[in-house]
């Protein structure tokens, strides 16, 4: 019995030396002491500065007081298996607010699987028993969850764990004014989101009140033992044995750590679906701006020339009708091939360089005809069709002048 008091003294005045060295760093030090270095002073000053937080939302959360301790030992119990992977360590009060929450909430469903009907007339001590005010705590705490973190954090650090403003601002590196401003905000949020809930509470009363109403607790120094020691274990990769903790909260520990997992999981499936359906997207559209054009579908640049083209043989029909019917009215005795010649000059004096072109091809298409059938000049309908080709092709090869 004295070896035994002896050694509770010991161990407590070595934690009092060892505590009192790591008092002044900041969490993120704390932390990374404990992940680097096992420091397990390290663990226990995170555990004497967050631990009354802890306790108190699982006193608000559940009513058997062992189903409280069990929830205190699993929150911290997860902290050691996920301390190497926490991104924000200057925002560990606000991670082992939402770790608390989600034993706590779980240990709830527990409770009801065990018990077929409801325990009705356990009540916590300094908390108020099944009633309207008690029914409160799980939907509030429920809202602040769904809070964004840059309205959680402020909220958490001062109706939770009881820093002011000032502190608060310190603690988070934000402008005091950027403080008040969020805490604002996430009052009124919450507010309004337990009014739709059909939630109401007495005049004069925010929901935010009801989070500070005990939810720091004194912690015993039995409960700050039980679960140093086992962290120690679980630090060390040893197995929970049921002497050291509860079967309840190894249960509790196990289940929330493979719910962080599947949820990190869950959250790394639809990001790279995400990004998988942005690269897929970007390559049809790479493909449709720069592959080649469809067999079927005319593309733009296609379409132009040809509707340009259209345009230039209809305007070459009315530039080349006063030539044509000079070629075609042609004959053998006033030599068809003499009026054929003239076209050229005359189409120049008119002013039209394509004009000029088509006379000179029709004079010597009528000098041709006259020739060829002894001074009788060219047959009306092969003028007219040789004409028609003499028209397609200089729409075709001389487009802007056709245009013009």
């Amino acid at each position: 019995m004295a070896r035994g008091a002896m050694g509770t003294v010991t161990r407590q005045l070595e934690r009092l030396f060892t505590t009192g060295g790591v008092a002044g760093l900041t969490e993120g030090q704390l932390l990374e002491r404990f992940v680097t270095g096992g420091d397990e002073a390290a663990f226990e000053a995170l555990v004497t500065r967050h631990g009354p937080m802890v306790l108190g939302v699982c006193r608000q959360l559940l009513r058997d007081p062992n189903d409280v301790d069990d929830a205190f030992q699993a929150t911290f119990l997860v902290l050691v298996r996920k301390a190497s992977s926490l991104r924000r360590r200057d925002l560990l009060g606000n991670w082992l607010y939402g770790v608390a929450y989600r034993v706590a909430v779980r240990s709830r469903a527990l409770t009801a699987r065990r018990q077929s009907t409801e325990v009705t007339s356990m009540k916590v001590e300094g908390l108020p028993g099944r009633s309207e005010k008690f029914e409160w705590l799980p939907e509030l705490h429920e809202e602040v969850q769904r809070l964004p973190e840059a309205y959680r954090a402020p909220l958490v650090l001062c109706y939770l764990e009881g820093l002011t403003h000032e502190e608060a601002a310190e603690r988070l590196g934000w402008p005091l004014g950027t403080v008040k401003g969020r805490l604002s905000r996430a009052k009124e949020r919450l507010r309004s989101r337990l009014i739709r809930r059909g939630l109401t509470l007495a005049s004069g009363v925010a929901p935010v009140d009801w989070l500070s109403r005990g939810a720091s607790a004194q912690i015993s120094t039995a409960l700050v033992e039980k679960t140093l020691k086992a962290a120690a274990f679980v630090a060390a990769g040893k197995p929970l044995a049921v002497g050291v903790i509860s079967a309840q909260a190894v249960a509790l520990t196990e289940g929330v750590v493979r719910a962080m997992f599947l949820f990190q999981l869950k959250n790394g499936i639809a990001c790279a679906a995400v990004a998988g359906t942005f690269l897929t997207g970007a390559g049809v559209f790479a493909y449709q701006g720069f592959g080649p054009p469809s067999e079927n579908k005319p593309s733009v640049s296609q379409a132009e020339p040809a509707a340009a083209t259209s345009k230039a043989v209809a305007a070459s029909k009315k530039k080349v009708e006063a030539p044509v019917v000079k070629v075609a009215t042609g004959n053998a005795t006033s030599g068809g091939g003499g009026e054929g010649m003239m076209a050229g000059p005359q189409g120049r004096a008119a002013g039209g360089m394509m004009e000029a072109g088509m006379g000179a091809m029709a004079g010597q298409g009528g000098a041709e005809g006259g020739g060829a059938f002894g001074g009788g000049g060219g047959s009306g309908v092969d003028t007219r069709e040789r004409d028609n080709k003499l028209r397609l092709t200089i729409a075709t090869r001389f487009p802007r002048l056709t245009a013009a």
